[in-house]
């Protein structure tokens, strides 16, 4: 039940309209939700996602992750790639 409401939460944020309003960043990554590769979809209880401007949090907290969804995002000021090929988001 709490992979739908986790999916349902990224892409209304995804959907939202201040990403829409600045130029899209260019990272080596799909937009979309990203997830601990070993998690169940049931079970997850925290994500990351990237809307292609910005980048952050959505979890559950509280007693057994009874509480939330909280979306936490922060428009991506700058991108820088690194030498050894990660690549460095400067947020806000």
């Amino acid at each position: 039940m709490r992979g739908w409401k986790l999916s349902l939460a990224a892409v209304l944020l995804l959907n939202a309209s201040p990403s829409l309003a600045q130029n899209p960043i260019s990272l080596p990554i799909a937009q979309g939700l990203w997830i601990n590769a070993a998690s169940k979809c049931a079970t997850v209880t925290n994500g990351y996602i990237f809307d292609g401007t910005r980048w952050g949090a959505v979890y559950y907290y509280g007693p057994n992750g009874s509480m939330g969804p909280v979306a936490e995002l922060e428009t991506i000021g700058r991108t820088t790639l690194r030498k050894d090929g990660f690549t460095n988001m400067q947020l806000g």
